[in-house]
Parts: C-alpha cells; sequence; structure tokens
C-alpha cells in the first residue's frame, strides 16, 4: 500500500497506533501508524505485531478533527485495584494525571482514523489543517 499511497499523497504523518471507543483512547505500545492526505480522502494504514489496520475516510464525510491529551485509563484501573495495599494505588492515580499521551483524531459520523503522537506535534498540527481544509474544498465542489 505504502507504494502506491505514497506518491500521490498531499501529505502524510507518522505516529504509535491508538484504539478509540466508547469515548476513550488508548494508545499502544508496539507498532506505527501512518495518516495519508490524498486529495479525496484520508487514509489510515496502521502495523501491529500481531494485526493490521487499513481504512479510508472520504473527505466528504470528515466532520473535525483534534489534537487532544489524555491519560491512560489503565492508571486509573490499577490505582482502584491496588488503593488498598498500603496506599499503592495513589501512585497510579499521579500517574494518570502526569503521564499523558498526545493523539491526532480525525472524526466522520461513523469512524475515526486516531494516531499518537510521540514529541513534537507541529507535523500534526498541519496535517490536521491540511485535511480540514482538503475537506472544506471537496464538500464545496
Amino acid at each position: 500500500m505504502n507504494g502506491l499511497v505514497a506518491p500521490e499523497a498531499l501529505a502524510s504523518v507518522q505516529g504509535k497506533p491508538a484504539s478509540a471507543a466508547l469515548g476513550t483512547v488508548v494508545p499502544s505500545m508496539f507498532g506505527r501508524t501512518t495518516l495519508y492526505l490524498l486529495k479525496d480522502r484520508v487514509v489510515e494504514n496502521t502495523k501491529r505485531i500481531v494485526a493490521g489496520r487499513d481504512s479510508e475516510l472520504l473527505l466528504s464525510e470528515v466532520d473535525s478533527a483534534e489534537i487532544t491529551f489524555k491519560g491512560n485509563p489503565l492508571w486509573i484501573v490499577l490505582g482502584f485495584v491496588t488503593i488498598a495495599l498500603y496506599g499503592l494505588g495513589i501512585i497510579f492515580f499521579i500517574i494518570y494525571f502526569f503521564a499523558k499521551h498526545k493523539f491526532l483524531i480525525i472524526h466522520s459520523k461513523s469512524n475515526a482514523q486516531v494516531v499518537c503522537i510521540k514529541g513534537d506535534d507541529s507535523n500534526h498540527r498541519e496535517f490536521m489543517k491540511a485535511v480540514l481544509g482538503t475537506a472544506v474544498q471537496v464538500k464545496k465542489s
């Protein structure tokens, strides 16, 4: 797929895979996600150790895009489970509030494409602006 998509891509970004479900976004420890902006759609290519995902989102269906900062909900669960163990759970609660992950999320009514951002997010912010700008152009035509 990369050989076919990359030459015609207007922009692209990479990061760690993430899953979004029921209002929760969880990063993956392993793998890579690449988002490509094409003239009429956004393509997601995710490679994980034992799984993968390829999805395409028509720009005419893009509702919004965001960069968000969230803690990993696993730390909250571990906090509640271990709170009785000499207050060990408090450490997990502190980790939840201070160890935040950054995500780029592109929304439509029926799908979301998510990438976990590591380090500087300026490329992802530019990609988000390009997606929204191109989506507006597609919707006008």
